[in-house]
């Protein structure tokens, strides 16, 4: 991987180096290589607190997990819908073995994954939107999929959460729920 870093990750140099490996490894996985996608990070500091909080409502954001209108989990057959808004992109189709077991939903609307690791850190990643779909609606449904990840990510013990982002306009999403850019980075990847 290589790339420019303009704002250091807030840890020492080894959790910068493991992440630029996971990092590298994981989004090969979901075909985006060799292109230029911001980084995304929240952790470290009570950082994820932070960003997990701004999204809850105590009451409110356990009714929103249960109404199907503010996502739900991905399940395989929501795969050729999510593959459609990919085509419709000009992007890659991914295939189920790709993905992590731990995805969000709102049907119709946009879909993003947690790519979890062995590590205290975990990856947000694989998020698509339907090109059709309202502007708003897909903001919305950004925002409730990336808090609902990172409540997970929280329960699991994730402690440091990045993401890279193709789409200028889902990287401005993360960062106002208090997510930070850290830097431009080309991806390489390799396959087996």
């Amino acid at each position: 991987m290589t790339g420019e870093v303009t704002t250091p990750l807030p840890s020492d140099d080894s959790t910068t180096q493991r992440i630029a490996v996971d990092a590298a490894g994981l989004c090969g996985l979901v075909g985006q290589v060799s292109r230029a996608c911001p980084l995304v990070a929240a952790g470290g500091d009570g950082a994820l607190d932070a960003v997990v909080a701004s999204g809850t409502n105590s009451s409110a954001a356990k009714q929103e997990e249960q109404d199907p209108a503010h996502g739900r989990a991905f399940c395989t057959a929501d795969l050729p819908e999510v593959n459609s808004w990919y085509a419709a992109r000009g992007r890659p189709v991914v295939p189920r073995a790709a993905l992590p077991a731990t995805g969000r939903i709102v049907p119709g609307v946009a879909a993003g994954f947690l790519y979890l690791t062995d590590s205290r850190l975990a990856l947000l990643e694989g998020f698509i939107s339907n090109p059709t779909a309202g502007l708003r609606s897909r903001a919305r449904a950004i925002d409730q999929i990336t808090v609902a990840l990172l409540r997970e990510a929280k329960r699991r013990g994730v402690v440091d959460v990045i993401g890279f982002g193709a789409s200028p306009g889902i990287v401005r999403r993360v960062q106002q729920l208090g997510m930070r850019k850290v830097g431009v980075f080309t991806l390489v990847a390799w396959r087996a």
